[in-house]
């Protein structure tokens, strides 16, 4: 009888070797890193403009969130792609990893400032820069500042991917996350600006050791291996390949609320803007699994397909687990902001998780076209995306309000996961009747 009793002693070791075993893969180690990454960011972002709601009137919510998306835009979009170019060289630089980063750096630093002040004598007076009276000449100012910071502090995160070290993300976000919301109520006493303010300064205080990190431990650590990147002219060719998709991404993710903000008012987009920035962070989930994807198919191409597919499982993991809560939770989620929010935006917010899982497969799709350098794939899908979601979004705005959003999302992940579907039954097909 005793031969049949399984003790917990017994079980838990093979448990935890299939386990350490699972994670000593890099694709799954870090994936899994930056999924815990991304719904820490997305619960503590939420929780963020809740906390906003209570402190500041819905017109200061909504000129944040606006501001907040123009300084996601200029940064990204004048980053020139490098963060791609960090995550898909930095893992075959050998000692140049360095001035690799540097480089990096110094460029993005000097593009998103000038954007930043090309932007503001742009817009002065119009969107979130209207209506600042005494504050105008401070909130400008901060605003030109926030830009180049946030750039560097997305970039230290595209760094730690192409370096396999993802594992400190989740870390660094949560101090950011934890920070922001504490400065926030602060910071109440400047409505006007309170709130960009609380969400730099975390990152200007997380730049200067994850910099160290980088420099320091990471970087020197592989300086002595081979690198395959031997001149910059390698990584200007790879940017300019892979630019314009991630252009239009970055632009259409950052600049609706701009024109929700055009077409509804600052109000409306406060409404608009805490479901959206839901969807930003499973986004942010689905791309660094994508971003995994993408770093490990540049180490081992001929590995593409079995990468795909772990990738995918990561994917509808996530994806399985969250969108049923979301869709159930939605008024409740919205809720904890204010019952006017939850008013305005449970039908969008629930329409916007309805088009993730299509979301899902063409993220995927784009990170394998990154491994595969399809450039013109990439443009493809992320062009139909940009020019749907504009043109759908300006018309329907005016009809149905923040809720057309969420229909012209639906519709257009449908409609691009269709066209994934369309090519692989296409590879399928002909790698058959080659057979």
């Amino acid at each position: 009888m005793t031969d049949s009793l399984v003790t917990p002693t017994s079980v838990t070791p093979p448990a935890r070797s299939r386990w350490s075993s699972h994670l000593a893969v890099p694709l799954f180690r870090n994936a899994y890193a930056l999924v815990v990454s991304g719904v820490l960011t997305t619960l503590l972002g939420l929780a963020f403009w809740a906390l906003a709601a209570r402190y500041y009137p819905p017109a200061e919510v909504g000129r944040a969130s606006a501001a907040v998306s123009a300084m996601t835009m200029v940064a990204a979009l004048l980053q020139l792609n490098l963060n791609s170019g960090l995550m898909r060289f930095l893992p075959d630089a050998g000692h140049a990893g360095r001035s690799l980063l540097l480089r990096a750096y110094g460029i993005t630093t000097v593009t998103t400032t000038v954007g930043a002040i090309v932007l503001v004598l742009v817009s002065a007076g119009h969107s979130f820069l209207a209506d600042l009276g005494s504050d105008a000449w401070a909130f400008t100012a901060l605003f030109v500042l926030t830009v180049p910071i946030w750039s560097l502090f997305v970039m230290q995160d595209a760094a730690l991917i192409g370096l396999r070290a993802a594992v400190y993300i989740p870390a660094e976000n949560l101090v950011f996350a934890v920070a922001k919301l504490g400065l926030l109520v602060v910071l109440a006493g400047w409505p006007t600006g309170g709130l960009l303010a609380a969400w730099i300064l975390p990152a200007i205080a997380l730049i200067v050791p994850v910099t160290w990190l980088l420099l320091r431990r990471l970087l020197p650590a592989r300086a002595t291996q081979i690198g395959t990147v031997t001149a910059w002219g390698q990584v200007r060719r790879y940017l300019a390949a892979d630019f314009s998709g991630s252009f239009l991404e970055t632009l259409t993710a950052a600049a609706i609320p701009i024109i929700v903000t055009w077409r509804l008012g600052l109000v409306e987009n406060a409404y608009f803007y805490t479901s959206w920035v839901v969807l930003i962070g499973v986004e942010m989930v689905l791309n660094s699994i994508g971003s995994s994807l993408t770093v490990e198919g540049a180490h081992d191409r001929s590995a593409l397909g079995g990468l795909r597919r772990s990738a995918g499982r990561v994917t509808a993991l996530f994806v399985g687990v969250c969108v049923p809560i979301g869709v159930l939770g939605a008024p409740m989620l919205l809720g904890i902001i204010g019952s006017e929010y939850a008013d305005a935006g449970t039908s969008l917010f629930r329409l916007l998780l309805l088009g993730v899982p299509f979301r899902a497969l063409v993220v995927l799709r784009l990170s394998a076209a990154r491994v595969e350098r399809r450039g013109g794939t990439i443009l493809a899908y992320q062009a139909t995306y940009a020019v749907a979601m504009f043109a759908g979004c300006w018309v329907g705005l005016g009809v149905l309000g923040i809720d057309a959003v969420g229909w012209v999302f639906l519709v257009v992940q449908l409609l691009l996961a269709a066209a994934v579907l369309a090519e692989r039954v296409r590879w399928s097909g002909g790698s058959r009747r080659s057979a």
